[in-house]
């Protein structure tokens, strides 16, 4: 069980040195409805994306007034 102290975007590793050095992890994102950088930054411009989202449009990005 995880629990997170703050929204924004997860990374979890694995705790066994095999499978934390092929680089298995996977990403969550704690979504809130309240638009802040104290909890998130933006998604990086060279972020790769795989998998259901890859064809979705990246969310617009934060900025310190919004």
């Amino acid at each position: 069980m995880l629990t997170f102290d703050n929204a924004g975007m997860w990374n979890v590793r694995s705790e066994q040195s095999e499978r934390r050095y092929l680089g298995q992890q996977f990403y969550v994102s704690v979504l809130s409805p309240a638009r802040s950088l104290r909890d998130e930054y933006n998604l990086p411009d060279n972020a790769l994306v795989c998998g259901i989202v890859k064809d979705l449009p990246k969310p617009p990005p934060y900025s310190a007034g919004a």
